[in-house]
């Protein structure tokens, strides 16, 4: 806000009139204050910079020197360049623009430390200057700028001078650096701003080089530049323009990547070692060689070659073990260091293993290679079969252990191994390998064998090359003796014995190397142990299938039977298999023994030969039957089985379900006679069977009644030993009761059928005798019948002799002290109880030998007594006439 001061008096303050202009024309407004007395004043604010117009009339008239003129201006718009570092001793120069302020005077004062420092302000064009401030102190300088005497806004300003000898350039990359990698030194400058530091690196051809600065704190900065080229580097480090101190400084750029080494690879134990260095073109710096084996420092040598920086490097190994030879350039490693230098000792080299010499075709083999300190080496290894093609071979392992080196040939016959360490052959190359197929030999045996009984297996090795043959025979893990016979041209046999009733593995090596099936299992059995049971080894029926069982354990191939019929005859047979047991079946066709043998492997089986013994129950016959009985009459019957083959007779007589006791007597010629005493009246079942196979005709029915009176009794007092032609006789005793004797019978059958006449004569005390007289030998069956039913003891038998049947012949005598005899002929007599006496003409009984041929007795004796000797015979009580 400006103010115009006006003194005067007014009369009418109603004519004082201010007009203010601003210099685009625009008027200002303004404000009128004060009194009459003591003066008015117009108050107005310019907004504008330039020329301002103020006219003043009162009642329209101008008053003295209006209109007037006032510069107005405004410091707020000089403008104030930026104001650069400033370095001691190096002019500190910025600008001033005041054009824009309006019109005025510029006023400038510089202090340091509260002193005035000289300055220079130089007028370039209207309303613009440059102000120059030459410091000789690195210190704070303070500039003051006014515009009319008004301070200019940032007035004062501040510079903060350093002095260059202050800065400092410090770092590896300002002086061995190495090509294509990083390089870095640092920049100290306090009180420095980094966008006034600059840093220009030249190469050796003149290209600039990017560098990159990084502020590190503390006014330190670091710098990190790539060198690519090899030779000297010139780093110009400058801060507003001014070098700092012993700028520029020289970098020396050198490459280890450009030192060329022509190595050596190998050596010999105790040799020297030669291989050449060039770093001519790796730039400038020291060379380092560093030989070592297994950890120790081994001594070498150079020598400079007539080319600079051209070396020759030697050393001499004292162990067979890889050399190392370090090389650095500058510290820095070249390429390819260390460099491995294999040194060798090949008297020192061992091969080993089976497949040097043998070898399973189709099947990996390998041996080994053992350099055994002779140094690092390269394996190389080359087989060769019999048709020239070669095999391929694989080596693993390293110098400092084995090498192995795995192949599987194809081919059977020789190969030839050849063995190289570093392109070197060894000493024993070529080895040559007889290569054999194992899986192509045959073998041929049974999976059987029986208990000590030799066994022999045949083996022909041929198709699978030349080798040799070995058996092992073990039963339970102990070694059985065996025996194997070379028959020449690849062909063997393989025996032995079998003493345990166990499996036996047979273990069959080819050249070391399992034949097919090999080990062979072998399952020896003992025929002791073989059995046979079942039915048809002891009993069948004719016309039925019957079989037996043959439990081989096994051996079921090796078993052999035969069936003989009792005609001789081979009787077929079918076989069926059930796992180890073997089962039989047969039909037999006739009654009678049949033999049956059955072999294991040509050895009779324990038990063999059997014996089945064949029936026929149809054969069986039911004979003498009563088929009407009395109650508590025994019945008899006879069952003939002498056709029907040897068997089991049983029989059984029922009752409405309940089975009767049975009395059995066994006859001659499988004839039996039995007998069963009825209870109860009624129907009884006999029933037979043969072998539990019931015969035809069964059951046979029997009809019993009940008893007569009881009372009749049979008296056998009058019956014994009875000869033929001679009056016998027996009681029927009544016990006093009185019976019709119309209803009694008496009948007796000679043994021819014939029937006797019976004389009945009774007796005082009521009972009544029975006379008949026989006419043959034999058995009599008498029959007592009352009411035609058999009386208590009817039926039975009586035994008849005929004395005059007897014959005594082919008597012989000689002389005295010398045998004589005669023989008795009883077979026409009949059955009865006899003695013979034979007395000298002593009177004295002699002894004599007697020997029974079925009916004829012999006579045999030694008379000790010259003259007649007198033969009695006493036949059923009776004198032989």
């Amino acid at each position: 806000i400006y103010l115009i001061t006006f003194h005067f008096r007014l009369l009418n303050l109603n004519f004082f009139k201010p007009i203010l202009s601003a210099p685009s024309g625009r008027n200002i407004p303004s404000q009128l204050t004060g009194s009459p007395q003591l003066g008015f004043q117009v108050e107005y604010t310019p907004t504008e910079v330039g020329e301002h117009e103020v006219s003043v009339t009162y009642g329209g008239n101008p008053i003295k020197n209006s209109p007037f003129q006032v510069k107005c201006y405004d410091a707020s718009l000089v403008k104030v360049s930026e104001i650069p570092q400033g370095i001691v001793g190096v002019p500190c120069k910025f600008t001033v623009d005041t054009a824009s302020a309006g019109e005025g005077n510029l006023q400038v004062d510089v202090f340091a430390g509260g002193k005035p420092v000289p300055y220079h302000v130089n007028y370039l064009n209207p309303n613009r200057y440059e102000v120059t401030i030459l410091a000789q102190q690195a210190t704070r300088h303070q500039v003051h700028l006014k515009f009319n005497s008004d301070r200019i806004p940032g007035s004062p300003y501040i510079i903060d001078y350093l002095d260059t000898a202050d800065i400092s350039a410090s770092g590896e990359g300002l002086g061995m650096v190495c090509c294509q990698q990083s390089a870095l030194f640092t920049v100290d400058a306090k009180g420095a701003s980094l966008s006034d530091l600059t840093i220009e690196i030249t190469a050796p051809d003149g290209k600039e080089l990017p560098v990159k600065l990084k502020n590190k704190g503390d006014h330190i900065y670091q710098a990190e530049w790539t060198p690519v080229v090899v030779g000297d580097h010139k780093i110009q480090v400058a801060y507003a323009s001014s070098p700092i101190k012993n700028s520029p400084f020289t970098a020396k750029a050198y490459d280890a990547g450009m030192v060329t080494v022509n190595p050596a690879t190998k050596g010999n134990l105790g040799k020297p070692v030669e291989f050449m260095l060039d770093a001519s073109k790796a730039g400038i710096g020291n060379v380092e060689i560093f030989v070592s084996v297994n950890g120790e420092t081994v001594p070498n040598y150079f020598k400079q070659e007539t080319k600079d920086s051209c070396f020759r490097i030697s050393f001499t190994p004292q162990e067979p073990s890889k050399h190392l030879v370090h090389i650095k350039f500058n510290g820095d490693s070249v390429p390819g260091s260390p460099f491995p230098v294999r040194i060798l000792n090949s008297d020192r080299i061992h091969v080993s293993g089976q497949a040097l010499e043998l070898a399973s075709a189709n099947t990996l083999s390998s041996f080994k290679i053992d350099p055994k300190g002779a140094g690092e080496g390269d394996v190389t290894v080359s087989i060769t079969g019999p048709s020239g093609k070669q095999v391929p071979a694989r080596v693993s392992g390293s110098p400092t252990s084995v090498y192995r080196v795995d192949f599987t040939p194809t081919e059977i016959g020789k190969h030839t191994i050849t063995v190289c360490y570093d392109d070197v052959e060894i000493k024993g190359s070529p080895f040559y390998c007889n290569v054999f197929d194992a899986n192509l030999s045959i073998v041929k045996g049974s999976s059987r064998a029986y208990l000590n009984r030799s066994i022999t297996i045949l083996v022909d090795t041929s198709p699978s090359g030349d080798g040799h043959l070995e058996a092992e025979v073990k039963c339970k893990g102990t070694l059985v003796r065996s025996n194997v016979q070379d028959l020449g041209a690849g062909k063997y046999e393989v025996t032995f014995t079998p003493r345990e009733a166990s499996t036996h593995m047979v273990t069959l090596l080819f050249n070391g190397y399992p034949l097919p099936g090999s080990p062979l299992r072998t399952d020896v059995l003992d025929s002791s142990s073989v059995s046979a049971s079942g039915e048809g080894l002891k009993t069948a029926q004719v016309f039925r299938s019957t079989g037996f069982d043959v439990n081989t354990n096994g051996g079921q191939e090796d078993l052999d039977v035969t069936i003989t019929s009792p005609t001789r005859t081979q009787l077929p047979f079918s076989k069926v298999q059930r796992g180890s047991v073997c089962h039989i079946d047969f039909t037999p066709r006739e009654v009678g023994t049949y033999t049956i043998e059955a072999l294991i492997a040509g050895t009779p089986i324990s038990g063999s030969p059997f014996y089945c013994h064949v029936f026929d129950p149809n054969l069986v016959r039911i004979t003498d039957v009563d088929r009407n009985g009395k109650v508590q009459r025994e019945i008899y019957y006879t069952v003939d089985a002498s056709g029907a083959g040897d068997g089991n007779l049983e029989t059984a007589v029922t009752h409405y379900g309940r089975t009767l006791l049975t009395k059995r007597e066994n006859l001659p010629n499988n004839n039996y006679r039995f007998s069963f005493v009825p209870e109860d009246s009624g129907q009884y079942e006999v029933d037979v069977q043969f072998n539990n196979e019931k015969i035809p005709g069964c059951p046979v029915i029997v009809m019993v009644e009940d008893e007569m009176p009881t009372f009749i009794t049979i008296n056998f007092r009058g019956i014994r030993m009875i000869n033929a032609m001679d009056l016998n006789w027996f009681l029927i005793e009544l016990n006093g009761e009185k019976i019709d004797m119309s209803l009694l019978q008496i009948l007796i059958r000679a043994p021819n059928g014939e029937s006797i006449p019976a004389k009945l004569i009774p007796q005082h005390d009521g009972d009544y005798k029975v006379e008949w007289t026989p006419t043959v030998a034999g058995r009599y069956g008498i029959d007592i019948l009352y009411g035609n039913k058999q009386i208590d003891g009817s039926p039975f038998t009586v035994d008849v002799f005929d004395i005059n049947k007897i014959r005594v012949k082919e008597l012989y005598s000689t002389a005295v002290n010398e045998p004589a005899g005669f023989t008795v002929d009883f077979s026409e007599a009949g059955r009865a109880e006899h003695s013979i006496t034979i007395v000298n003409p002593a009177g004295k009984t002699i002894p004599f030998e007697l020997k029974e041929n079925n009916a004829k007795n012999e006579i045999s004796y030694i008379p000790t007594t010259p003259g007649g000797h007198n033969i009695f015979i006493n036949y059923g009580g009776i004198e032989v006439p």
